[in-house]
């Protein structure tokens, strides 16, 4: 009778045996489950809280942007009050007691599905100066897209350090091209708007055949651009004789097309390589002379010699 006594003992140790195992995985199983869950809810609730920041974010910006529309309406109001009464022949628009300075963009034109290639444009920036609150109001004609505000400001406080002046002023501008564009590199025609707004607080003339590519600060320093080729070229088209670019932008990357071969396969890929703007003009045939200047008292120098 011991030996099947003891066969049930051993069989119901090896059963609770296994059946404790079964049940320390299953318990495992449910802490890591538990575990994962756990873990799932943080994320949740760091997640809604980010929400709730972003969505406290958007409301800020959407009442800054209603705030900033607003004025902008009425800057623009102020604008078409205080322009004078024009029409010409050649544009539709003539503006009195304004003085222009050529300024150059880029612009993006559609290859094909998959590609774009940039255009350079040249623009008339007409400006005026009043007493005032040191104000910028801007108007383009035809419809351009340019953002200029910014810069525009920047110029204004480059222009009064400059000349030492103490005065506050209001800045009027026209923006005039031949057709409407949509211009993607606005912030480069501040330091000719600086140029421009230095020459009416002066009383200078200021050159016509000089061109001038560059963003500026407060402080009157030229920064760099891009689109310099594309500006160079419609610069060099439109009669343009000195075009003065940001320091270190007289040299340029060029994309150099080069076949490789090897067997029976042979592709094109593009090389980028230094070259020299103004002998880059010259190769293309035009014979505009290339100087880079990096503040705006440096370039204002070109704008008012013989």
């Amino acid at each position: 009778m011991r030996k099947p006594t003891v066969t049930i003992l051993t069989v119901s140790l090896v059963f609770n045996l296994v059946l404790s195992i079964l049940l320390l995985n299953a318990h495992l199983e449910y802490s890591r489950t538990i575990e994962l869950l756990s873990l799932k809810i943080r994320t949740l609730k760091e997640e809604n809280e980010n929400l709730r920041t972003i969505i406290f974010n958007l409301s800020q910006n959407y009442q800054r942007l209603v705030e900033e529309n607003a004025r902008l309406k009425e800057m623009v109001n102020t604008l078409l009050r205080q322009l004078p009464a024009y029409s010409t022949p050649e544009h539709g628009i003539e503006l009195r007691d304004y003085d222009w300075i050529p300024i150059f963009g880029v612009y993006a034109v559609t290859r094909d599905m998959f590609s774009y290639e940039l255009k350079g444009i040249m623009m008339k920036a007409y400006l005026k100066l009043s007493l005032g609150r040191n104000r910028i109001f801007i108007a383009t004609t035809p419809k351009i897209g340019i953002e200029l505000q910014a810069s525009a400001e920047k110029a204004l406080k480059a222009a009064l350090k400059v000349c030492g002046s103490r005065e506050i002023y209001d800045v009027y501008i026209v923006i005039k091209a031949e057709r409407e564009v949509q211009v993607v590199d606005g912030p480069s025609a501040g330091a000719a708007i600086a140029v421009m707004i230095t020459a009416l607080l002066k009383g200078d003339s200021i050159r016509k055949d000089v061109g001038l590519t560059g963003t500026i600060d407060e402080n009157g320093n030229i920064g760099p651009v891009g689109g310099i080729l594309e500006k160079a070229i419609v610069a060099a088209e439109n009669g343009i004789r000195v075009f003065l670019v940001p320091k270190g932008q007289s040299k340029i990357i060029k994309y150099v097309p080069v076949k490789k071969k090897v067997g029976i396969l042979e592709w094109i890929y593009y090389k980028p390589m230094w070259v020299d703007l103004e002998e880059e003009l010259r190769k293309r045939g035009f014979f505009m002379k290339v100087v880079e200047v990096s503040t705006l008292s440096e370039a204002y120098l070109y704008f008012i010699q013989e």
